[in-house]
């Protein structure tokens, strides 16, 4: 996973936190840590929905799925379970938390929080793990959402959906510049990661917080 850190500037703090071990990064010091975290300052009421919301103090926002901030006070958190979450940072600086299904990714989740920043190609973006095209197996009210060259085994009637590499084109085509993608699928990560289709539907989640690191 240190492949990933390195490529975020020295102010952003990352930390995801997995069922069996918290991984915390604070970029290009990489360091591991077993520490039990403390709560994050700003959580989500997360309803798959497009909604981005500014966190000006600590708080639980209702009916979102994305939220940004330019204050160092603050940690931002989201959960996932399949769903990708998405860090964005820019210099100004400003960071932005998305979480994005197959929902919140055609309803503009991704759109909404980018327009946050001033310059879409000053902002860096984290893709971190989610399902994977190898288990995101879907309907047709699902895969007609999405081009063609996103499906995996298209001529079956059940596609599947590479979300990540969805995620990325849309970022690319508004500008964005910099996106790095975690290469990891939660259902076959399930010993690292939680899976909501791997599980059966089950309550576990990873979070992914991010904070603006102070001076």
């Amino acid at each position: 996973m240190d492949s990933y850190w390195k490529h975020f500037p020295t102010h952003l703090q990352l930390e995801v936190t997995p069922p069996s071990s918290r991984f915390e990064a604070q970029v290009l010091a990489r360091k591991l840590s077993q520490e039990q975290p403390s709560p994050p300052d700003v959580t989500l009421e997360q309803v798959h929905s497009a909604i981005c919301r500014e966190a000006i103090q600590p708080d639980s926002l209702t009916a979102c799925d994305a939220v940004w901030t330019r204050r160092s006070d603050l940690t931002l958190a989201i959960r996932t379970a399949d769903c990708l979450p998405v860090i964005f940072f820019s210099p100004e600086p400003q960071i932005a938390l998305a979480h994005a299904g197959w929902r919140g990714l055609v309803s503009g989740v991704l759109e909404n929080t980018l327009a946050t920043f001033s310059s879409p190609s000053s902002v860096s973006v984290w893709i971190g793990p989610g399902i994977g095209p190898c288990c995101f197996e879907v309907g047709p009210e699902v895969s007609k959402e999405f081009p063609l060259q996103h499906h995996r085994h298209p001529k079956r009637a059940r596609p599947f959906i590479d979300l990540a590499g969805a995620a990325q084109e849309r970022l690319r085509n508004l500008g964005v510049k910099h996106v790095v993608q975690s290469d990891l699928c939660t259902r076959c990560s399930q010993h690292l990661l939680y899976s909501y289709r791997g599980s059966g539907g089950g309550k576990g989640r990873l979070e992914t917080r991010a904070r603006i690191r102070g001076a």
